[in-house]
């Protein structure tokens, strides 16, 4: 069986100072420089820091209990996600991948690698 890749969310870089975002964005939140170019977006990155959720707010509960996570990207990317792992097995420097991307809702999830 072959599992499927899910879709990933846009990544660009300034062309004038480099600074790296998620999304896409038609101004650099760095510099004010206004040409972005699109980066191709990798599934795997690092965690650089983490908050466990225990009571989700309204719109999230029923995920129930998660973990909130900022991760780079390989490809230097810094985005928010979240995992749906115990708190306990998270920690700074853990190797992700992400799992889920909801185009919709923009929500992104990982899982330990």
């Amino acid at each position: 069986m072959t599992e499927t890749r899910p879709a990933l969310p846009a990544c660009c870089q300034c062309e004038k100072c480099g600074y790296r975002a998620a999304g896409r964005k038609p101004i650099c939140p760095r510099c004010g420089h206004v040409a972005m170019t699109s980066l191709e977006t990798t599934p795997d990155g690092k965690i650089l820091d983490f908050v466990p959720v225990i009571y989700p707010p309204e719109n999230l509960k029923e995920l129930g209990k998660y973990v909130s996570v900022l991760v780079k990207l390989e490809n230097g990317c810094n985005v928010f996600g979240m995992m749906l792992e115990e708190p306990g097995l998270v920690e700074v420097g853990h190797s992700v991948t992400i799992s889920k991307f909801d185009e919709r809702s923009q929500a992104l999830f990982f899982r330990l690698n």
